[in-house]
């Protein structure tokens, strides 16, 4: 809760000091703000949650072990078959 407070006010003070940048730079910080106001937006039953600002596919994956319970990450299979190896 005290994280959330935190990345609100500080959502607002580079809103607010955003004005004095150029363009370019502008654009470029808008989709870390973006990231940044989902995650602020976001409550924990909510469904689609961003877990990482730097890589925004990653997934909360229930493993169902007692000892690890849940990973973060992405999902990969492989097929592999007896010809190509």
């Amino acid at each position: 809760r005290r994280q959330r407070t935190i990345l609100g006010v500080l959502l607002r003070e580079v809103r607010r000091k955003m004005t004095t940048l150029s363009q370019a730079v502008q654009a470029q910080l808008d989709v870390w703000l973006q990231r940044a106001e989902r995650i602020h937006a976001q409550h924990p039953n909510d469904k689609n949650k961003l877990y990482a600002l730097h890589a925004p596919e990653v997934e909360c994956i229930g493993k169902g072990k007692a000892r690890k319970p849940y990973e973060f990450g992405v999902k990969v299979s492989l097929a592999v078959t007896h010809k190509s190896g």
